[in-house]
């Protein structure tokens, strides 16, 4: 496969893995916005490495 083709299909994967990523961090914060009344309140730091760490794990787990 040549090089360009490669990059191609890295750079799908990455966006796929950044929708997902996105989709997490989004879920994460409608979770949240409804425990309101939970002590915990998750900064957008945490949120994203929560939804990294995930991701990973989804990553690992398929190979």
């Amino acid at each position: 496969m040549s090089k360009q083709m490669k990059d191609i299909n890295e750079i799908k994967l990455l966006d796929s893995e950044i929708y997902l990523c996105n989709q997490i961090k989004d879920l994460l914060k409608k979770r949240d916005r409804r425990n309101r009344y939970s002590k915990r309140h998750y900064t957008e730091h945490e949120v994203l490495q929560i939804a990294l760490n995930r991701l990973m794990s989804e990553l690992i787990s398929r190979q």
